[in-house]
């Protein structure tokens, strides 16, 4: 493993897709292995939600991984987000394999499987067999921006089994961490999801949360397609407060649809068809 390999996954783990550019970077640098190159690669199709290539590099990375275990568990926890997203029953077996085998997870790589297979369960809103993941060790809550994926994938937890009240007290706790790192994902998810779930019973605070979500998507990027999630809650939450701002949302709407990747799976155009 090429010794910059973990400064780019800790920054990884601090921002998410707002670390392009340093991803971009190691995609162009000769000396991190082609497992790895991969790996990166996929991360890019992820944010672009561009999911049958994503998985074509997964399954690249996979076979070239060697005895590189942090680059293997990388991979199959990537692979698990995008069978979830893709609703894809295959996902459970490699949920139960995940979890099987995370005493091999080398160090590096677990903070990012555990915040994987945490969320895993709670996204599956069907889903009720699945045996929920717990945390073994203080050493993921140590680490703040591991702290915040944990607290939202406990917050969609409380929610699907209709604790919406401590659902909502978990996405605050988390919103307040990821405002003190900053983390710009954390941020934007913790208001977008909260503003979702409360929607119908609490529609003005949730009318609030959503324009605070997309001020934070104004704030940190300048490309907005990647956040098309923001702009659908903001649209469903308008309906239902017949706020007069809806035909400029709408028009945004219409402009950044055609930019969404075509297939299916999450933030893809056949997901938010209805919409559209």
């Amino acid at each position: 493993m090429n010794i910059k390999v973990p400064q780019i996954i800790d920054v990884l783990m601090k921002y998410g897709s707002f670390a392009r550019p340093l991803v971009n970077w190691a995609l162009s640098n000769d000396k991190i292995s082609s497992a790895w190159k991969e790996y990166f690669k996929a991360l890019r199709y992820d944010w672009q939600k561009e999911y049958p290539l994503e998985l074509k590099c997964i399954e690249r990375g996979i076979k070239r991984c060697k005895d590189d275990k942090i680059v293997k568990y990388m991979l199959m926890a990537l692979k698990l987000s995008v069978l979830q997203n893709l609703k894809e029953p295959e996902g459970n077996g490699l949920y139960i394999q995940l979890r099987r085998e995370f005493h091999k997870v080398p160090k590096l790589a677990r903070k990012i499987v555990v915040t994987t297979l945490l969320s895993y369960p709670s996204l599956n809103i069907n889903e009720t067999d699945l045996v929920k993941t717990r945390l073994w060790s203080q050493y993921y809550q140590n680490d703040m921006s591991t702290q915040v994926f944990i607290l939202l994938g406990k917050a969609r937890e409380k929610i699907k089994t209709g604790n919406t009240a401590e659902g909502i007290a978990l996405y605050f706790k988390g919103l307040r961490i990821a405002k003190t790192i900053p983390h710009p994902t954390g941020i934007i998810n913790s208001l977008n999801d909260s503003a979702w779930y409360i929607r119908h019973s609490h529609p003005h605070w949730a009318f609030r949360l959503a324009n605070q979500a997309m001020y934070w998507v104004g704030w940190y990027r300048e490309d907005a397609r990647g956040v098309f999630y923001v702009f659908d809650t903001l649209f469903e939450i308008q309906r239902i407060v017949s706020d007069q701002r809806l035909g400029k949302t709408a028009s945004l709407i219409t402009s950044l649809q055609k930019y969404l990747p075509s297939g299916r799976g999450r933030d893809t155009r056949e997901y938010y068809k209805e919409t559209i």
